[in-house]
This record gives C-alpha cells, sequence and structure tokens, in this order.
C-alpha cells in the first residue's frame, strides 16, 4: 500500500502523520528491496520510491548505485538523467551545467543498451517505444519514428504509444522531413 501511495503520486496530498505512517511503513519496502541490494531493479525500486517522496538526492545516489551494481541494465540511467534535468533548474548555474551535462552523458550511455534490448525482444511494445524515446532525444528522428511505429504496431490499443508516434510525425511534417 505504502508503494502505491508513492507511485501513484498519492503520497504528496498526505497530511504529516498519514506521511510519518507512510515513511515507516517504507522503512520496511526499503529493507525488503535492499535484501537483493547486488541488483539494480533493488536500487531502482528505492529510487523510484524515493523520487515519488520528493527526496531527489536519495533517489540519485540509489540510480547510481543501481548503475554501478549492474552497468548493462536499462532504466537506471533514463532515470537518473530525466531527474538530474528536473533538479537542474533548482540548482546555481554551475551545478545545472554539470548536471545537464552529465544527463547527456547517461543518454549516450543507455541508448546502446536500449538498442540491445530490443533487438533481444522485437515483438516487445514497451523496450521498441522506450527505445524510440531515446532515438528521438539523441537526435535520429528516422530511428525514432521506426521504433514508434513498431510499438503502436505491435499493441495499436495503447495510447502513449500512438501519442508518442502522432507528434513525432507532425514534428517530422512541420520540419520538412
Amino acid at each position: 500500500a505504502a508503494r502505491v501511495l508513492v507511485s501513484s503520486g498519492a503520497y504528496q496530498n498526505l497530511s504529516g502523520s498519514e506521511k510519518t505512517r507512510v515513511n515507516l511503513l517504507l522503512r520496511d519496502v526499503k529493507e525488503s528491496l535492499m535484501a537483493a541490494s547486488d541488483r539494480a531493479g533493488a536500487h531502482l525500486g528505492w529510487a523510484m520510491l524515493c523520487e515519488g517522496q520528493g527526496r531527489p538526492e536519495e533517489a540519485i545516489q540509489a540510480y547510481r548505485t543501481a548503475i554501478r551494481v549492474e552497468p548493462n541494465t536499462t532504466g537506471p540511467r533514463s532515470n537518473l538523467s530525466s531527474l538530474l534535468e528536473r533538479v537542474a533548474s533548482q540548482r546555481s548555474a554551475t551545478q545545472a551545467a554539470e548536471m545537464l551535462e552529465e544527463a547527456e552523458k547517461l543518454r549516450g550511455e543507455e541508448l546502446p543498451l536500449l538498442e540491445r534490448d530490443a533487438k533481444l525482444a522485437p515483438e516487445n511494445a514497451s523496450v521498441q517505444y522506450r527505445l524510440g524515446l531515446a532515438l528521438y532525444l539523441a537526435g535520429r528522428m528516422a530511428d525514432a519514428m521506426e521504433k514508434l511505429e513498431l510499438a503502436t504496431k505491435l499493441e495499436p490499443d495503447v495510447p502513449d504509444f500512438k501519442q508518442a508516434r502522432d507528434l513525432l510525425k507532425e514534428k517530422l511534417e512541420q520540419s520538412g522531413q
């Protein structure tokens, strides 16, 4: 229940005493996750919970630990780069520039891992979608469109896949590509 409250965004709307109760439960969640602390997924899960609680510094450290523990796992770099981009605006100009530079580096490191996963799971629409978004962020528009089209073809009823494809298609049409 504590995980759901945090991941759904409801945590931010809780009263102080309710947050305290959830935080106590989350200590048990962290303990159970860290039973598998040699796996990136444990740290990734904890980082996402920290983000949901508005604790970006702890989330950053957990994402970095996930990358260190299993450097070939996809996910932690993308999540960390997004978080760094969000918190950069709240930092000094120097810190913000460093965070944005790190975010770009992380996205570059994640791309070959996503390409690997997409080749290993060609029928997995979510993997194709994630790769499409990563390719878009890397400026590889034609490749991004191909993967977003594939994701939409594999799972035509997922609105996010269609929306991303349609927005990219519109952007490409406007730029004459």
